[in-house]
């Protein structure tokens, strides 16, 4: 251990101070990994991404304040962009169960709900530009309605817990029939389905009525957005 293995570390959830952790920093790596993207060298960044999931597991860092799912998130989308499509495929899916890089603490309550739903709209999203990049359409939309449906699904949960009204205001016009047709129109012409739209948007609609019962509302929507 050298003295470049020392830094500050400041958690951010506010329940510690500022300490020094002797270890290797997960940004140092990180920023790696951002190098070796820009380079395209996919290999090398899939590599420092794993080396910072490692490096943050030891330290004292605490999910998902320090690192969150768009940390982790750009490990399959490097893995994508790669060239290891089924590999990216199933990590994405191994998020979506909550089997992440690296072991995180479980939450319970209104606030496992929250992350939950955090975690998946943005897991789709990127699941979304995936689908997009293999020119998979039909699926992308699939992946968009689940982002809205879990995005509106989040304000929810973030309003029960803080109580703001922004976030009550948020979730009303975020479950909008138009608004919803409005973020659907780039998926739904490049799936061909823009006479779909209302329908669709219908139901996403529908799906976020069984809030906080998002489990069911994910359902509704897998089940009938093709009928």
């Amino acid at each position: 251990m050298n003295f470049g293995d020392i830094f500050n570390i400041k958690i951010q959830d506010g329940n510690h101070s500022d300490k020094e952790y002797i270890g290797d920093d997960p940004a140092k790596f990180m920023n790696m990994a951002f190098s070796y993207k820009e380079e395209k060298d996919w290999d090398s960044a899939i590599d420092f991404l794993k080396k910072s999931f490692d490096a943050f597991e030891k330290s004292p860092l605490e999910y998902p304040y320090d690192f969150n799912i768009q940390d982790f998130l750009r490990l399959p989308l490097y893995m994508h962009q790669g060239g290891y499509i089924e590999e990216a495929w199933k990590t994405f899916n191994n998020f979506l169960s909550g089997n992440f890089p690296i072991k995180v603490q479980e939450s319970e309550g209104l606030e496992k709900d929250h992350l939950k739903t955090w975690e998946c709209r943005d897991i789709y999203d990127k699941m979304r530009v995936s689908s997009v990049r293999e020119k998979k359409y039909a699926q992308a939309l699939t992946y968009k309605c689940l982002e809205l449906f879990f995005g509106c699904a989040e304000m929810f949960f973030s309003y029960k817990i803080e109580g703001y009204s922004t976030y009550k205001k948020a979730l009303k016009e975020n479950s909008e029939k138009p608004r919803i047709v409005e973020r659907l129109k780039t998926n739904l012409k490049k799936a061909k389905l823009e006479n779909e739209g209302d329908r669709i948007a219908e139901l996403i609609v529908e799906a976020i009525s069984f809030l906080p019962n998002y489990k069911k509302g994910q359902e509704k929507i897998l089940k009938e957005i093709y009928k």
